[in-house]
């Protein structure tokens, strides 16, 4: 039994949540569920989603820790997280 507050380990993300949200976010785009249905994703589009999910999740923790460190803290917060992604994203539009 896992102890209380620790996150198990997990082998990758699975990919049908991952291609439901792509769906999800054709039917925003499209503004009708019905053909919203007409249009796919492809499974090398779900499996890319994931890889590129996965290097964003490690590059949040790499600079959240640097937070953390930084601060005399041991605990990533939400707040951290928010933070580094908002480094990640307005250094790309910075540059």
């Amino acid at each position: 039994m896992a102890e209380k507050g620790k996150v198990g380990r997990i082998r990758g993300l699975p990919l049908e949540p991952i291609h439901r949200l792509l769906k999800a976010g054709i039917v925003e785009y499209v503004g009708d569920e019905k053909k919203a249905v007409e249009l796919r994703v492809g499974k090398d589009a779900v499996e890319r989603t994931n890889q590129i999910i996965e290097k964003l999740i490690k590059m949040l923790g790499k600079i959240a820790i640097g937070i953390v460190l930084n601060e005399n803290r041991k605990t990533i917060k939400a707040r951290d997280i928010e933070r580094a992604f908002t480094q990640i994203f307005v250094k790309e539009l910075m540059e």
